[in-house]
């Protein structure tokens, strides 16, 4: 478990902040997702405004810890988030003019500014192998998977089943055997 995780746990326990903190309990939680992911913002403002969900004490078992669209983005935003995006803004250089004819290398007329978003790739993996929630989930090891008895058609169905993987981790164990020899 990496060490972002265990504080956050420590923090939250802490402070007494139930498990899908900053929502009040599963159910809460479940709506907001179900509401961020299949309705739009203004039918999302407006299920939250009916008095079934928005007065307290009519209807608990409707009852919601936020509001209105803003407040669940705001419960959302207190979420733990994984490693910092950054933006770079890079120049692109076309090689064709609005003819399709090739362009002159040095002409700033065919040049288009762009942002460029990024993580950075350790952090990310630091991030993933340290999700308890992932825990049990996740393959180290390359596999061949195949469809049929006779071994003859390959599945590619996950990451670790893709050549790439396997030829990358043989070729890194062949070269740790001939270190050893």
């Amino acid at each position: 478990m990496s060490q972002h995780f265990d504080d956050m746990e420590d923090e939250h326990e802490h402070a007494g902040i139930v498990d899908k903190s900053p929502f009040a309990d599963q159910e809460i939680w479940e709506l907001g997702q179900w509401l961020v992911n299949n309705v739009n913002q203004q039918a999302t403002e407006d299920f939250l405004r009916l008095p079934i969900v928005s007065q307290p004490f009519i209807h608990t078992c409707t009852q919601t810890s936020y509001q209105s669209k803003y407040m669940l983005m705001k419960f959302i935003n207190k979420l733990p988030t994984g490693p910092e995006w950054r933006c770079e803004l890079i120049r692109v250089h076309g090689d064709r003019d609005e003819h399709g004819e090739p362009e002159e290398p040095d002409d700033e007329d065919n040049v288009e500014e762009l942002e460029l978003w990024m993580c950075d790739p350790i952090a990310c993996m630091k991030e993933l192998i340290g999700n308890p929630g992932l825990k049990g989930n996740i393959a180290y090891t390359p596999e061949k998977v195949y469809t049929d008895h006779q071994a003859k058609t390959q599945q590619y169905d996950k990451m670790w089943t893709g050549d790439w993987w396997w030829n990358t981790q043989v070729s890194m164990q062949v070269k740790q055997m001939d270190k050893l020899a």
